[in-house]
């Protein structure tokens, strides 16, 4: 399985550090990650981290790219954004790399739960007569 992600970031360092740490992270899912750092309407992204910086590629995003979840990356502890809206998640520079595993994990996992609850429970008659 294949993935694309978006990381629109000024900062180029961090950038590599996330391509890296998202990599590591998907592969042993056996996921293969395609990081772009340019946006692309006609891509679908898996995920987005847009810097605050480029908050205007949010917007285009949200409109243009079906993304699941943008992450905002924040350089400072204070939140830019107070109210943040459904599918998007706040990502700080400072933050632990355990901490964006497990946002990551919230958004990775949170389809597949889903997915599985809507399979309807179809039981064998007996199993239906035991089951009562």
């Amino acid at each position: 399985m294949k993935i694309k992600v978006l990381i629109s970031n000024d900062d180029k360092f961090f950038t590599q550090g996330l391509t890296q740490i998202l990599g590591h992270y998907f592969n042993e899912k056996g996921i293969f990650v395609d990081v772009n750092e340019t946006l692309d309407a006609n891509v679908h992204y898996y995920l987005a981290f847009i810097g605050v910086n480029n908050l205007s590629q949010y917007l285009y995003a949200r409109k243009m790219v079906s993304t699941e979840v943008i992450f905002i990356i924040q350089p400072e502890v204070e939140l830019i954004l107070n109210r943040p809206e459904k599918g998007m998640k706040i990502l700080l520079r400072n933050q632990s790399v355990n901490t964006l595993l497990q946002q990551i994990d919230e958004v990775y996992l949170a389809p597949q739960v889903v997915a599985q609850s809507r399979q309807p429970l179809s039981l064998p008659l007996r199993e239906k007569d035991v089951l009562h």
